[in-house]
C-alpha cells in the first residue's frame, strides 16, 4: 500500500471519527441535556461503556491523524479504537431500543479496516 493511499485513508478516518466525537459529546451532554437524553425504554449507558465510547472515538481521531502523517503509533491507537468500538457497540446493540444495527456494524467494520490499514501501511517512527 503506497503512502499517498494511506494518507487519504487517514484523512477520511479523521473525518469519520470526528463524527463519532460529535456523537460522544452529545451523549455526555456537552450540547445540552436534551441531546444527552436516553430514549424512552432504553437503559442508561454504564460509565465503563461510556469510557469505551470515548476511547473508540478519540483513539480513532488520534490514530487516523497518525495514519495521515504515516506515524507508527497510529497502529496501536487504531487497534485500541477498534477494541473500544467493539465494547461500546456490543453493549449498545444488546441493550438499546432498535434501529442502530447498521450503524453499529459500520462503526466496527470501519474501525477494524483502519487498524488493518495501519498494519500494512509504510509507517515510520
Amino acid at each position: 500500500m503506497n503512502s499517498k493511499t494511506v494518507r487519504i485513508i487517514g484523512i477520511i478516518g479523521i473525518l469519520w471519527n470526528l463524527v463519532g466525537v460529535t456523537s460522544y459529546l452529545a451523549h455526555v451532554g456537552v450540547f445540552g441535556p436534551e441531546a444527552a437524553a436516553t430514549p424512552p425504554g432504553a437503559p442508561l449507558m454504564p460509565l465503563a461503556i461510556t469510557a469505551a465510547f470515548a476511547i473508540a472515538v478519540f483513539g480513532g481521531v488520534v490514530g487516523s491523524i497518525g495514519l495521515a502523517i504515516l506515524k507508527s503509533w497510529a497502529k496501536p491507537m487504531l487497534w485500541l479504537s477498534f477494541v473500544g468500538s467493539v465494547i461500546d457497540w456490543v453493549w449498545v446493540l444488546g441493550f438499546s431500543v432498535g434501529g442502530q444495527v447498521p450503524l453499529g456494524i459500520a462503526v466496527i467494520v470501519i474501525s477494524l479496516g483502519l487498524a488493518l490499514v495501519a498494519g500494512r501501511a509504510p509507517l515510520v517512527r
